[in-house]
């Protein structure tokens, strides 16, 4: 219980820097977790547990591996507007760059979801996921990914993660700008239903020792 309660603390820790991010240095009582009179959908375990995997289903369907076509210069983008608000914040696994809204988020996963990667939990009772305010929630834990699989330079990344969600009651619209291959310059939009999607993620390869 002791431990579970320290990886609560955790999130909520991690959730506020990332809200603060997102919101121009100001929190507006999103960590909060008993807002009255909330009209938006609860967040609960089960949901970001669900988004969770969907997140990994996503990873997989949007690599040049399973992507119609197989470019991943055009796959990447309707990844991260499939997944993430237009001014998400990421902190990646495998760069030390910051990236922020949907163009940046698609730089960074034309190189990620190139190596293929397959997505896996390890221990799925590790990881904590709960309401942060009216309309946020977010969870932290561990997954795992197979990198490059079926080659010879097929590896496993074990990693960390944080995700904060936001949910958007209306439908929105983003947009990013191919950047190389076919459809270079292109510019390719997407609208989104309402629902809960990332605002933030941080996520970071496991140090080698304890």
């Amino acid at each position: 219980m002791r431990k579970q309660n320290y990886k609560s603390l955790l999130l909520t820790a991690s959730a506020l820097f990332i809200l603060t991010a997102c919101n121009g240095g100001t929190t507006n009582n999103y960590t909060n977790n008993t807002i009255v009179d909330c009209q938006l959908p609860t967040f609960t375990p089960e949901i970001g547990s669900y988004l969770l995997t969907q997140w990994g289903n996503s990873v997989q369907a949007y690599s040049p591996a399973n992507y119609s076509g197989g470019d991943v210069y055009v796959s990447a983008g309707y990844f991260a507007m499939t997944n993430y608000i237009p001014d998400a914040v990421l902190l990646p696994t495998v760069s030390s760059i910051q990236r922020e809204g949907t163009q940046e988020l698609y730089e960074y996963f034309t190189h990620f979801l190139a190596l293929n990667p397959v997505m896996s939990i390890p221990n799925a009772e590790s990881n904590v996921f709960e309401q942060l305010g009216c309309g946020y929630g977010g969870g932290n834990g561990y997954y795992d990914f197979v990198i490059n699989s079926g080659t010879l330079s097929e590896s496993t990344v074990h990693a960390r993660f944080t995700f904060v969600y936001k949910y958007e009651s209306q439908p929105f619209t983003e947009s990013f700008t191919v950047e190389s291959g076919a459809s270079v310059g292109q510019i390719k939009a997407q609208t989104n239903a309402p629902g809960w999607y990332i605002l933030g993620q941080h996520s970071s390869i496991l140090p080698v020792n304890n």
